[in-house]
């Protein structure tokens, strides 16, 4: 992870912030790439695992309930 981060010109720990987003379950990233993320939602938010950010079905439809 050294060798990428110092590739890519950026801190280790900012890196394996970035990474754990790779790890968010399919029906989050959906909802957040239509756009149907709360409002408040923060990428900071994100990058602490959990991520706390919940998804709830309705109608075998995910949405993220605003807090």
């Amino acid at each position: 992870m050294q060798d990428l981060a110092a590739a890519e010109k950026i801190h280790p720990s900012y890196l394996s912030r970035v990474l754990w987003l790779t790890l968010l379950a399919p029906d989050i990233v959906e909802v957040i790439l239509d756009g149907r993320q709360p409002p408040t939602l923060q990428l900071d938010q994100l990058f602490k695992p959990p991520c706390g950010l919940r998804v709830v079905f309705v109608a075998g439809e995910a949405k993220v309930p605003s807090p």
